[in-house]
């Protein structure tokens, strides 16, 4: 089996110096290299003499709809008129950039390893003493709905599938508790994937689905949608909007309803959450100049992979530096969340993960009774991670640090809302045994409901 050690073996000739070795994708015949690292030949020419004519004439690349993929430079006028990705820059709603942030990214973010040890430690004692200021208490709210009740008991063995459905009745549960499983609604699922939960709240909402609009936008193009399953002229409406959220200007959406849109998303990863709000409130902004009278209703999103936020697209910047925190160790504090799901194991049972708890986490996340020498212990324990990094012993500490960086990305996000209007608070919807990411955000119009 050939190791990609060198090229000689008719692959690619590009190094790659992450993996240290060479790629191992076949390249067009006459070439030496695979088409997705021909828009380095010109780089690879320097270091490899036996590159021919062709390859240093025909330069390779970007397609400017899609970074994600290359085209020769001279054929990039055909490319354009045929390009998978030019449909989405055509339409009305296409705005790039539109729910990024302002601030340019100006620290480039490293891996938790690459960054000095001393600098690490320094935002962990900060967090250390706003441990007690900014705790934010969330409420445990792990609810059920009878929309799922015959799925999950036929597949009551399906213990991946379960997962799902759990979290999933959870989520539909809390909507109905705050009022969010409405008529005459415009349901926007962001990060759709597949569509299970706009299917599933459909499914709830069955009684007067005639009523509801779901839209549903992804980035990608997914296989085996669940919105398939809705194309009855009588039922609910789904409509797909493959575009990045950062691109999605929802005032500019052609509603074919004067109904209330309200926000839903299952496991948003990172910056995708803040994406997703900053463009529900620009909507509710601009709703002046929008085609209809659409007010965002509500939101509720199940938080994820906080280690993925970036500085320029978190929508409550303001937040951190009131914190004395900067965008360097805003990124150390990125990365620290990972922590938190330390002692998560794939497929373990809710009593596995509860004895370890009672063992390592518990006990370490009653902040409001730490006393100032907990911080000094965590700080000599951090070093002591630092040198052996898979410590056992040390996994609890790194959870309650993981933690608190999770929650205090939360609580910006939560202070974002509030400041545009909105009752918001954070729900524990699911067993921690069941996903490590646990937390949805709900937030509705100030004095609609009281919870």
């Amino acid at each position: 089996m050939d190791d990609g050690k060198d090229s000689s073996s008719g692959h690619c000739a590009y190094y790659l110096p992450r993996k240290k070795r060479f790629c191992r994708m076949i390249p067009k015949v006459g070439q030496l290299l695979c088409g997705e690292h021909m828009v380095y030949a010109s780089e690879a020419h320097k270091d490899l003499p036996n590159v021919g004519t062709e390859t240093q004439k025909r330069k390779r690349i970007p397609c400017p709809l899609d970074s994600k993929h290359t085209v020769y430079e001279d054929k990039l006028s055909k490319h354009l008129k045929h390009c998978n990705a030019r449909h989405a820059t055509l339409s009305d709603y296409y705005d790039q950039g539109i729910n990024s942030g302002l601030a340019n990214q100006s620290v480039p973010k490293v891996p938790l390893s690459d960054i000095p040890e001393v600098k690490v430690l320094h935002v962990i004692n900060k967090l250390c003493k706003l441990m007690k200021d900014q705790l934010y208490s969330t409420d445990k709210s792990i609810l059920l709905h009878h929309s799922l009740e015959e799925e999950m008991k036929a597949n009551s063995d399906a213990i991946n599938a379960m997962k799902h459905y759990q979290q999933q009745a959870s989520i539909i549960g809390n909507m109905e508790n705050f009022g969010l499983l409405r008529s005459q609604t415009h349901y926007i699922e962001f990060g759709a994937g597949r569509g299970k939960l706009s299917h599933w709240v459909a499914r709830a909402l069955s009684d007067r689905s005639e009523s509801v609009e779901f839209i549903l936008i992804d980035r990608a193009n997914n296989r085996r949608k669940f919105d398939c399953m809705h194309n009855s002229e009588n039922g609910p409406k789904f409509n797909r909007v493959k575009m990045d959220i950062e691109n999605f200007n929802l005032a500019r959406y052609p509603f074919k309803f004067n109904w209330n849109v309200i926000g839903i998303g299952k496991h948003l990863c990172g910056a995708a959450t803040d994406l997703s709000l900053r463009c529900l409130m620009k909507a509710r902004a601009q709703i002046s100049n929008c085609r209809s009278n659409n007010a965002v209703h509500g939101v509720i999103f199940a938080l994820c992979c906080h280690h993925r936020c970036n500085w320029k697209d978190y929508v409550n910047k303001e937040y951190f530096l009131k914190l004395g925190i900067d965008e360097e160790e805003f990124n150390i504090l990125c990365s620290l969340s990972s922590w938190a799901t330390c002692s998560f194991q794939k497929g373990q049972s809710k009593e596995t993960h509860s004895a370890m708890n009672d063992t390592n986490v518990d006990a370490s996340l009653d902040y409001e009774k730490k006393e100032s020498e907990s911080c000094t212990d965590i700080l000599h324990s951090c070093s002591t991670a630092f040198q052996s990094r898979l410590d056992n012993d040390f996994r609890g500490k790194r959870e309650e640090i993981g933690q608190l960086c999770k929650q205090l990305l939360n609580m910006g996000r939560i202070v974002y809302m509030q400041n545009q209007g909105y009752h918001a608070r954070l729900i524990e919807f699911i067993d921690f045994g069941v996903t490590p990411e646990n937390i949805c955000l709900i937030a509705i119009p100030d004095g609609h409901i009281d919870k």
